[in-house]
């Protein structure tokens, strides 16, 4: 049976990566034929044509959405965050005025902001409502490394956003059924979160502040009211597990409840067993329904249908089940980040603590349990340590040591929840000295996670590993501890380290003779990123449009996904906002030897604790006037950089900036062809003009590339356009540039194509965009 079983999971799994590889899940096709084809704000852009094996027909938009009406059955708990509310609507049917009734199917994100933040949402889970608004497509990534927003909702088979229009009325048209375990598991728990809202309220400014929050989520896995400080810390201490609820929670309740039933109620071992059952199953539905907490019920479940058919049980098959059952409710479970982590943190756990702890199995009892606590939470840590580098760039290196304090304390906390919500059915005193057990171990966890979470360097940032490493790394963890049983492990454990290795050194000393010039998109700003033949790098400016840290959530990232973890040289064109405004996050997060900007100087505040930065860091400071050149690498003259500005510092700041030409020659054959770009920045209509006039009698401006200055919003001078005299031209702007643009130009514009990346070997250049 567990044959058949793993055979079949194997050749399930190879057909769900077969179909991703293929785009069949995150890009279904549209329905054209039936419906006349793609027209503008025709609402059959709105649905989806069938694929074969999934519903019908699936809610989505393409184009200029009109205001349509949409029918559907609430399928979530509306969940409530900085004034919006949110849920999943199973769509039914869908109209417009220029489309009748027309039947669908398919998940819908619904946001709705009230008119007043008071005002109370009277819809719950299970209603079937009509509601008036939007349809619009997930925003999607448009840089390598950043948040993939449409995707990830993609992976739980939503495919479209719905704005409700507060002007319109939310028409309630028949309510959830009473009768439905989802009603009484909802209805139970909205109970749970009033009661712990009303004996434990937010304290503003006290160490307890959020102990009602931090309950709510290592009890039910209530996130929505975490704020973003709460979340870092215990993110930063390695414990934001505890607050998601996981199997860890599965296992404290089974063990709680198997307690109560043995010890409390006195009912014999195998009565306390049959009842866990309708427990765990109850706790499923309590909790969300969750991916992890699927796994570890039907984990917990299969364990205890053998105990009870007095049956051997494995724990590697009840993991399979698990996992085929998950990816038989939604095959695109297997690239959801969560599941990766439970199941690599449970087969860790399961494979390595027992392997580390076998040696001091026959010390004294505590000692043995300690060590086993110790090695449980060192397995669970070095199995997905390498996932946590891969999807989010960051490895606590506190965790093990905070995981051996904090998840017995989570386990007394879950327990003492529990108590919390029983006693508040008699009140008195007895709730009183509940809340305060609940608030006294609470604030001892706070002030754990604070104290793991301040520790320096208690979390790391790291490049994404690459698929070699992951393939090094848990072959390795795997092997290592069979290389005692026989000579054909040893030979096998050997043969794949010097294989991995014989492959990093082709990959590290067989360097590329190409330059790389990549262009992010940053909104109405600049980040651009040269790889220069021998691994040297280069970022011109770190900035964007936007009120967000272009560093933070879009710069840093990129980087990473590159496995960049040094910067070379730093490019700061001019200290304006637009520029600048992620730079302070990538001097804290990256090595940076050489920063170099113009002369101008700056009062703004960010501006200063940037310098304050540079300072702090010991990163080289330099100010570069025209005239000047630099090369990457240094010991070589090529590639080089030169710059055009500036001569003197004038009232017009834009023209005090740094514009440069880089060119980059590579000898083939006996040619001396050359590539060359040039960077003017925001230089002004005047500032192009005298820097034409200044080079004319030369070709010293010509470039086969130019990124247009002042992101396409300002003219381009027709003279120093014909001096430069380029074939390709590369915009970096959030909205399509409002400028008189050259004509007779291939332009490339960060708003149309997202990032935009330059390949070149000093001959020929290529040109790829993100967005294809």
């Amino acid at each position: 049976m567990s044959r058949i079983l793993l055979v079949f999971t194997f050749f399930y799994l190879l057909v769900i990566i077969l179909l991703n590889s293929y785009g069949y899940f995150l890009h279904p096709p549209l329905l054209r034929e039936h419906f006349g084809g793609q027209v503008k704000n025709n609402p059959a852009n709105y649905i989806q044509e069938p694929l074969p094996f999934t519903e019908p027909r699936t809610v989505l938009v393409q184009g200029e959405p009109e205001e349509i009406t949409l029918k559907g059955k609430i399928i979530s708990l509306p969940e409530k965050d900085a004034g919006k509310i949110s849920f999943l609507l199973a769509s039914e049917e869908i109209s417009s005025p220029s489309l009748p009734p027309t039947k669908v199917q398919g998940k819908v994100l619904v946001n709705y902001v009230p008119p007043e933040e008071d005002i109370p949402f009277p819809y719950e889970y299970g209603d079937k409502i009509e509601i008036s608004g939007f349809l619009k497509l997930p925003p999607g990534a448009v840089n390598p490394g950043s948040f993939d927003y449409r995707k990830y909702l993609a992976r739980k088979e939503i495919y479209s956003l719905f704005y409700i229009n507060p002007e319109k009325e939310i028409r309630k048209i028949s309510s959830t059924n009473k009768y439905s375990l989802f009603y009484w598991t909802n209805l139970s728990r909205k109970k749970f979160l009033e009661t712990i809202t009303k004996n434990l309220p937010r304290e503003e400014g006290s160490p307890r502040g959020e102990a009602g929050e931090i309950l709510a989520g290592i009890l039910i896995g209530e996130k929505s009211q975490l704020t973003p400080e709460i979340k870092k810390i215990f993110i930063d201490a390695g414990v934001m597990h505890i607050l998601v609820v996981s199997g860890l929670n599965v296992g404290f309740v089974i063990a709680i409840f198997f307690w109560l039933f043995r010890w409390v109620f006195y009912l014999p071992r195998r009565t306390a067993m049959f009842l866990l059952f309708p427990v765990i199953v109850f706790y499923l539905f309590l909790t969300g329904a969750e991916a992890p907490v699927v796994r570890a019920s039907i984990m917990a479940i299969c364990v205890l249908l053998a105990l009870l058919l007095k049956r051997e049980t494995s724990i590697y098959q009840a993991l399979l089940l698990a996992l085929l059952i998950i990816l038989l409710i939604n095959p695109q479970s297997l690239f959801d980040v969560s599941v990766q982590l439970s199941f690599a943190a449970t087969l860790g756990i399961v494979y390595l603590s027992i392997k580390f702890l076998k040696p001091f199995l026959t010390a004294p009892k505590p000692i043995v349990y300690a060590l086993g606590t110790f090695f449980t939470s060192l397995a669970a840590q070095l199995s997905v340590n390498p996932l946590m580098a891969y999807y989010f760039h960051k490895i606590s290196i506190i965790a093990i040591l905070a995981n051996l304090l904090v998840v017995p304390l989570a386990g007394i906390i879950l327990a003492s929840g529990f108590l919390l919500i029983f006693s508040s059915l008699f009140g008195g005193i007895i709730l009183f000295l509940v809340k305060q057990i609940n608030l006294f171990f609470l604030t001892g966890l706070i002030k754990m996670v604070n104290f793991f979470a301040s520790l320096p360097k208690a979390m790391i940032n790291v490049p994404q590993p690459s698929w070699l490493f992951f393939f090094w790394y848990y072959f390795t963890l795997i092997t290592v501890f069979k290389i005692r049983k026989s000579s054909l492990w040893r030979n096998f454990f050997l043969g794949g380290q010097i294989l991995c290795l014989t492959i990093f050194l082709s990959q590290h000393y067989l360097t590329k003779n190409q330059l790389e010039i990549t262009f992010l998109s940053v909104g109405q700003g600049d980040a651009i990123f040269l790889e220069f033949p021998k691994g040297k790098n280069l970022l011109v400016d770190a900035g964007g449009g936007g009120n967000y840290d272009s560093g933070e959530r879009i710069i840093a990232p990129y980087l990473w996904a590159r496995g960049v973890w040094k910067i070379d040289r730093v490019i700061l064109t001019h200290p304006d906002w637009q520029h600048y405004s992620g730079m302070k996050t990538i001097l804290e997060k990256f090595k940076v030897k050489e920063f170099i900007t113009n002369p101008e100087y700056s009062t703004e505040e960010t501006y200063l604790e940037m310098r304050e930065m540079i300072k702090k860091k010991k990163v080289n400071f330099r100010e570069i006037w025209a005239g000047e050149k630099i090369n990457l690498p240094e010991e070589t003259k090529d590639p080089e950089i030169k710059f055009f500005n500036p001569k003197i510092l004038t009232e017009n700041k834009d023209d005090n900036l740094l514009a440069f030409q880089l060119k980059y020659q590579r000898s083939r054959n006996g040619g001396d062809k050359k590539i060359s770009i040039f960077f003017p920045g925001d230089l002004s209509f005047e500032g192009q003009k005298k820097l034409a006039q200044e080079n004319i009698g030369g070709n010293y401006l010509q470039s086969d590339i130019l990124v247009i200055p002042a992101h396409g919003l300002k003219p381009v001078n027709e003279e120093f356009f014909k001096q430069v005299n380029p074939k390709y031209g590369i915009i970096s702007t959030r909205e399509p540039a409002g400028g008189i643009l050259p004509q007779g130009l291939k332009i490339y514009s960060t708003h149309q194509s997202g990032t935009i990346t330059l390949i070149t070997d000093g001959e020929k250049i290529k040109i790829k965009t993100y967005l294809k």
